[in-house]
């Protein structure tokens, strides 16, 4: 199945000196070459909330990789399950 990512919400610590955070969501789908979305939000220990109508894809097979920049708390990706 397909996985369809619909939101993605995102905290920092909000401490330190950095004035931003990054999160990002890489992945290898069976084709093999690798795909990426990154995103930028304010370190200021607020949640910041990407909603996206039409669904970041995460094709059946793939290898999901979250990569967390300095001063990221929490990340919560969510979405739902469609056949492929």
């Amino acid at each position: 199945m397909d996985f369809i990512i619909t939101d993605v919400e995102i905290t920092t610590n909000g401490t330190g000196s950095a004035i931003t955070a990054t999160f990002g969501l890489e992945w290898t789908p069976p084709s093999g070459k690798l795909i990426g979305f990154g995103w930028e939000v304010l370190n200021n220990g607020v949640t910041a909330e990407y909603q996206f109508t039409n669904g970041i894809v995460l094709l059946a097979g793939s290898t999901p990789t979250p990569v967390f920049g300095p001063s990221i708390n929490f990340a919560a990706l969510r979405g739902y399950l469609t056949p492929n």
